[in-house]
């Protein structure tokens, strides 16, 4: 009787035919796997872990958006503020009010009538208190007179607002 013929795989290994029916050849001694049941399982455990992430997701978007708009509301003051304390005294509007527009940034859009189409998604309403006289010490200074800034800061979409106050002082020699 003759040797059976032994087939060389390119790896210079002897290839051999499968012993059962239905099994591979590199299948010898591998996993075969995982069952369905131990996928459900592992999908019911994940789906377990998961459902209440997800259900904090709108309440994480909810609390970015309010910081987004707090911290944009401050900027924004800072910025009208910044605008009262370099103007002169004088010309500071005691009656009425001065309306500014920004942009999603908080940056000042100049000239604005504050349609949505410019862009401005926040309005500041400046009002300006009387000027109350105020002691001066021994500064040297002879009076001084200090005046309550009242920011407005409104959200255009949600007609949602904060209000911020400051003081603008003025000193004459």
């Amino acid at each position: 009787m003759k040797a059976p013929k032994i087939d060389l795989l390119p790896s210079g290994r002897a290839w051999l035919p499968p012993r059962n029916p239905g099994e591979c050849a590199h299948a010898h001694g591998a996993a075969r796997g995982f069952s369905l049941i131990e996928i459900a399982i592992a999908l019911g455990i994940l789906a377990f872990a998961l459902i209440p992430v997800l259900g904090l997701m709108p309440i994480g978007l909810t609390t970015l958006r309010d910081t987004v708009d707090t911290t944009v509301s401050a900027r924004i003051a800072q910025t009208v503020v910044n605008q009262a304390q370099q103007a002169d005294y004088n010309s500071l509007p005691v009656t009425g009010g001065t309306t500014y527009y920004f942009d999603e940034q908080g940056d000042l859009i100049p000239n604005s009538t504050g349609a949505l189409s410019t862009g401005a998604l926040y309005k500041a309403s400046l009002q300006i208190g009387e000027p109350t006289a105020i002691p001066s010490g021994n500064l040297g200074i002879t009076s001084m007179d200090l005046a309550t800034l009242t920011i407005t800061v409104q959200l255009m979409s949600t007609k949602a607002s904060r209000t911020l106050s400051a003081l603008v002082a003025r000193a004459t020699h």
